[in-house]
């Protein structure tokens, strides 16, 4: 199927995404202020780094990854590699 009037293909009138074909999504990437914003959200994450006595830029730079990891178990997804 070829562009709809509008010229996209990837049109939700006529292109692939009308008929159930969609793009892989893309993986969104996180930074320090999401992740600050899961730490002051998300009760568990806000204990260890209550507990853990660093400041939070510190912990989250000590922990980067342990907390992309558990961002990730909580949004179903699969950890990025």
């Amino acid at each position: 199927m070829g562009p709809c009037m509008c010229g996209d293909t990837e049109c939700h009138s006529c292109g692939p995404l009308q008929r159930g074909i969609s793009k892989p999504a893309q993986r969104y990437r996180r930074n320090d202020e999401d992740r600050a914003q899961w730490i002051a959200n998300y009760e568990p994450l806000y204990l260890w780094q209550r507990n853990s006595k660093m400041g939070l830029r510190k912990f989250i730079r000590v922990h980067r990854s342990e907390i992309d990891g558990i961002i990730d178990r909580e949004l179903g997804q699969e950890p990025v590699s």
